[in-house]
């Protein structure tokens, strides 16, 4: 003699992993693309988005200029993005 209102409930309060998944097979995705590139704009994005680095730092560390980096991440964002899209 289950409710049927009650088990919706509780099905309802069940967490959802779907995203979860997603989240991951995108982070995975984004691992392979970041692969894809090559060394130094690799790293320029690396130090950029994870480490918060800014152009002339990145410049710096790699023994580029300022404008190269710029170049770099804006290939890397381009790659990024035309290989991410073929995910969806």
């Amino acid at each position: 003699d289950i409710d049927q209102q009650v088990v919706q409930e509780r099905l309802a309060e069940l967490p959802q992993f779907d995203g979860e998944i997603d989240d991951a097979a995108r982070s995975r995705r984004l691992h392979e693309v970041l692969a894809q590139l090559p060394p130094k704009c690799r790293a320029a994005v690396i130090m950029q988005y994870r480490d918060g680095m800014s152009y002339r730092e990145i410049g710096f560390a790699l023994g580029i200029s300022s404008s190269m980096v710029k170049k770099y991440l804006s290939q890397a964002l381009l790659h990024c993005r035309r290989r991410m899209d073929r995910l969806r």
